[in-house]
């Protein structure tokens, strides 16, 4: 299983250093992303409709996409599924932010 934290670097001494020694911390390079909210469970099944959406929404504006997504999810299983915020996250290229 592989969970991800963000973090804003400027005026930090990084992240705290895990406890275990199971638990790795790497830095990835930042991006431009387009985003997609939803509720619900996030299943496998759920997730890939909503990747298919944001896909189609962004090649609709003319913007191209990596290969990928990432899913995040924003609450404890214990959470009724209504209340449940989900995004799926789709890595733009070649955009520039003006």
């Amino acid at each position: 299983m592989t969970s991800r934290f963000g973090g804003c670097s400027q005026g930090s001494d990084g992240p705290p250093q895990p406890e275990s020694p199971d638990v790795n911390v790497v830095q990835e390079q930042g991006g431009v992303f387009a985003v997609l909210k939803f509720n619900g469970v996030a299943t496998t099944e759920l997730a890939a409709a909503k990747d298919a959406e944001i896909r189609a929404a962004v090649q609709r504006c003319g913007l191209k996409y990596k290969p990928g997504y990432c899913l995040a999810r924003y609450n404890d299983p214990s959470t009724p599924a209504f209340f449940r915020k989900n995004e799926i996250l789709i890595e733009l290229e070649e955009f520039v932010l003006q």
